[in-house]
């Protein structure tokens, strides 16, 4: 193992950090396998109502450590490594953040990519290229890439190798927002923040509803009172429509 997945808490915000910075935060078998758990850990965790990935130092992630992968004469598939930690992503009912300086490359920009936000340092590189090395994607990742900037600007970063800066990303809806690099922590703080003060059922819902993350076999109807019944039963959740209902109104 040539990194870690650490875990921190900032109040109610999981801060879960790449680190393998001699590798620009490439993850191994055994990184991808605890992001997946830290991610389905702090999703499980009711006090923690955001979860945030970053990169150790000034980068993000060039995604799958291909030494690591291929040492010893072993290979690994990249998508059985990489799939279940992007699901755990996908799939957590808590919001998720992706917080990108430097190099989101690979592997790294996929995990980006499976976050609920995405915002970045202006000085993010963001590549997704494995035409230049002869791997192929998992399904998953390429058509949750295509939902995002359209099959247009997936097929640049795909089929053309193309080479995305901060203001590219951003235009091409990959990424969120985009901050001076001095500015970027104070920014994902402001987000995090304001995500938790909202109501964790209605969020959960829309994101489910959003990703298409359901059952196949319900009906949009069924989900909806589905979660319509999950709302009535929280206490949270109906002390925050009380609380709307009987606003002061001006």
């Amino acid at each position: 193992m040539t990194g870690r997945i650490l875990v921190d808490r900032v109040g109610p915000t999981a801060r879960i950090t790449l680190s393998n910075p001699a590798r620009k935060n490439a993850l191994d078998a055994e990184m991808w396998a605890g992001l997946a758990q830290q991610v389905k850990r702090a999703d499980n965790d009711d006090a923690v109502k955001v979860i945030e990935i970053r990169g150790d130092g000034g980068d993000f992630s060039t995604g799958v450590d291909l030494v690591a992968a291929w040492e010893n004469g072993q290979r690994v598939d990249p998508s059985i490594l990489t799939t279940e930690a992007e699901a755990a992503l996908m799939h957590a009912s808590t919001p998720t953040v992706a917080v990108l300086r430097g190099q989101c490359v690979g592997g790294g920009a996929m995990i980006a990519c499976a976050c609920d936000f995405r915002l970045a340092s202006a000085d993010v590189v963001l590549a997704v290229t494995p035409a230049r090395f002869g791997v192929v994607y998992p399904a998953t990742s390429v058509r949750r890439l295509a939902d995002l900037g359209g099959p247009a600007v997936a097929k640049r970063l795909l089929l053309a190798a193309e080479v995305f800066s901060a203001d590219d990303a951003r235009a091409a809806g990959i990424v969120d927002w985009v901050h001076p690099a001095g500015d970027l922590d104070h920014a994902a703080d402001a987000l995090a923040a304001k995500l938790a003060i909202l109501a964790p059922i209605s969020q959960a819902a829309a994101k489910e509803f959003i990703d298409r993350l359901g059952p196949d076999d319900e009906t949009p109807l069924a989900a909806t009172q589905r979660w319509e019944r999950v709302a009535r039963d929280d206490p949270e959740q109906r002390a925050r429509v009380l609380a709307f209902l009987h606003r002061p109104r001006g």
